[in-house]
């Protein structure tokens, strides 16, 4: 045998055997396979505080530096409460052996123990528990990974002009060995040995290209996406295989934004929904996320108290500074201080519209500032446990007893029992117990994706310090609810109406083609008997009845197959018909539609009629409706029901409302 070959073997098996004659205690030790990712992570206080590892394949034994880390697909960090040091190893990092998409993870863990250096044996073999995307993004702490199914087809649609430019340097430049193009600023293409020596890996395995960068390379470029700062690194493998020309278009792009705190207890992050002006638009999205790399669907994470929001091509993500998986540390100079860590793992799953299917993971950790805390021997931020249920959710509060140095808040006000009866909460309170019963629909709920098929409704309860306050810790309980029928009236200027249309139309009518006063102003979504509308309250037709201390939005809906459902003066007609009206006090508005803005500080109460009358005003007493359906009104505050003739424009009101409204009594009148 060769003396070279011969020292190799030897050298290999005597890195074997000492990585394998030291066992770490189970419970001490934590392996796990994640659905795209190994995790190895273990207590400090066994490692003692400078623990290291190194990855092993049949080729040696390879120590995980900084740069490695980043160049190979690793992430090692220290992880407080408990401490622990974690490795996170991608399923395609360097030195992991793939069979089919079965992988083989080798690790030594070199800590110390008692001035002696000890080397641990780690290994473990996994399997993806999703399938693979056609094109999957990962967004680490420390690199960027993308990797791509070998059969993804070209660009198309407003890439070409871009592509054939491509092609046309490739083809120009193309040899049957592999080279790579750095786009972004000046083109650089290099073969794939010189782009390993500056950091970059690619990896063809089982039918899926494989393409690593770490942050900060020199041939990835910053841009700015809805304000967002976002890393790209863009290269192009080409080859010239006869006269044919084979390429793959790599792509990683990443936020780099590293969050907000808002004062209310919250923690933000923002990623653009599309990261890249070369990425097309969207089709579809589908998000899922949480803490510590472990994912839940989004309804389950609102369960938890993150705010999921989707605006202005973004996605805006909320998290309550004490959400469940994030970590409190302490400290002491000139008074107490806190600060919470959280590390977000977010999990993108979209459709573009070139119908390619991508996956896009993301790694960030999130901080508070400091946060000035009072001195206590125990935890001071008190917990709500909150229930959903059909008609609202409950939240209770066991007492202890120093909470009363705590205000309970919803939003700014404190909980007091006229604040309960103004909103039509029930409240139970009593020296050991607090229990708060919302109902839905009353003051303070939030609404989102609303369908046919129901809605979530949010509300939160705040704990503020009674001499600064400060949000000190919020609950917040996001519920899903369904029922038939409900008219919701925002503080923004929006009436949302699910409607019973199954009296309204008479038989063989369709409520797809129903409108609302103007023809233009079809329903969102409709089923066999119902409509969804939601609209502006000053669009789609709409009428405006002022009073003295009231003003009121109404809307009717419309079939198509009979026409307009006629004027109530046409008493030649008894049709059914269902109207909508939104009321706001006036003393709480501060802008009416003679503005482009609507701005409210309550919602609207909201009724939706069903009557079989055609003659007469809709409000008039001596006509009784056949249902009416209302969101709560305040117990203390009654508002005045709309007059019964022809809404009147009363001069005490003209200083309240413009001059738009004015002129338009005159010529109503």
């Amino acid at each position: 045998m060769d003396l070279k070959l011969y020292l190799s073997v030897t050298f290999l098996l005597s890195v074997w055997t000492t990585a394998k004659c030291d066992q770490i205690p189970d419970e001490v030790l934590h392996m796990e396979c994640r659905d795209r990712y190994f995790l190895i992570a273990v207590d400090l206080s066994f490692t003692g505080n400078e623990p290291h590892f190194e990855a092993v394949d049949e080729t040696g034994v390879y120590p995980i530096t900084t740069q490695y880390a980043a160049e190979c697909g690793y992430s090692v960090r220290v992880l407080p409460s408990p401490d622990r040091v974690a490795l996170r190893a991608s399923y395609f990092s360097c030195h992991t052996d793939n069979n089919d998409d079965v992988f083989t993870f080798n690790f030594n863990l070199v800590a110390m123990h008692q001035g002696l250096e000890i080397t641990y044996a780690l290994n473990k073999t996994c399997s993806p528990s999703l399938p693979w995307s056609p094109r999957e993004v990962t967004c680490e702490l420390n690199y960027m990974e993308v990797s791509v199914r070998s059969d993804v087809t070209c660009p198309t649609g407003t890439k070409r002009d871009y592509w054939d430019a491509t092609v046309q340097t490739a083809y120009t430049s193309a040899t049957s060995e592999w080279q790579v193009m750095f786009q972004g600023g000046e083109p650089l293409t290099i073969n794939l040995t010189e782009a390993q020596k500056r950091g970059y890996a690619f990896a063809l395995t089982y039918g899926r290209l494989v393409f690593r960068t770490p942050y900060g390379q020199p041939d990835s470029f910053s841009t700015e996406v809805n304000g967002v700062p976002v890393e790209v690194t863009h290269a192009t493998l080409f080859s010239r295989q006869s006269w044919v020309i084979l390429m793959v278009d790599l792509m990683a792009a990443c936020p780099m934004s590293e969050g907000s705190y808002d004062n209310n207890g919250y923690m933000m992050w923002e990623i653009p929904e599309v990261l890249h002006p070369l990425v097309s638009g969207l089709r579809e999205m589908q998000i899922n996320l949480g803490a510590n790399g472990e994912l839940v669907e989004q309804p389950v994470a609102e369960e938890r108290g993150y705010i999921v929001e989707k605006h202005d091509n973004m996605v805006q993500i909320s998290i309550p500074y004490n959400a469940e998986g994030g970590t409190r540390k302490s400290s002491v100079s000139d008074g107490l201080f806190e600060y919470y860590m959280f590390d977000l793992y977010l999990d993108l799953y979209f459709v573009d519209e070139d119908h390619l299917e991508t996956r896009l993971r993301c790694h960030r950790t999130l901080a508070t500032p400091l946060l000035p805390r009072p001195l206590f021997a125990e935890d001071p931020p008190p917990d709500f446990d909150a229930v959903c249920s059909e008609s609202g959710i409950s939240f209770r509060l066991d007492y202890r007893p120093y909470d009363y140095l705590w205000e309970i808040t919803i939003g700014s006000d404190p909980l007091t029992p006229e604040l309960v009866a103004q909103h039509g909460y029930i409240m139970s309170n009593n020296s050991q117990s607090l229990l708060l019963e919302v109902p839905l629909f009353t003051q303070g709920y939030k609404y989102k994706d609303i369908t046919l098929k129901g809605f979530f409704g949010t509300f939160e309860i705040r704990l503020r310090d009674h001499e600064t306050s400060t949000v000190l810790s919020s609950t917040v309980k996001t519920c899903p609810f369904t029922t038939n029928e409900f008219i919701m009236c925002s503080t923004d200027g929006r009436m949302t109406v699910v409607a019973n249309l199954s009296l309204a139309i008479p038989s063989g009518g369709v409520p797809a083609r129903t409108n609302l006063i103007a023809k233009n102003c079809g329903p969102k979504e409709t089923d066999d008997t119902r409509a969804l509308f939601s609209f502006p309250l000053n669009s789609c037709g709409s009428t405006v009845q002022l009073g003295k201390e009231y003003v009121t939005y109404e809307n009717k809906i419309v079939s198509k197959k009979l026409g307009a459902l006629r004027n109530p003066a046409d008493s030649g007609n008894e049709i059914d018909r269902v109207t909508m009206q939104c009321t706001y006090p006036l003393a709480g508005l501060h802008r009416l539609f003679s503005v482009h803005r609507f701005e409210s500080d309550t919602d609207g109460v909201g009724r939706i009629v069903h009557s079989t009358h055609a003659t007469g005003d809709l409000m008039d007493p001596t006509k009784e409706p056949i249902t009416v359906i209302q969101t709560p009104v305040s117990t203390t505050k009654r508002f005045r029901k709309p007059v019964s003739r022809r809404p009147a424009y009363h001069p005490a009101a003209k200083e309240k409302v413009s001059s738009f409204l004015n002129y338009v009594s005159k010529k109503r009148n």
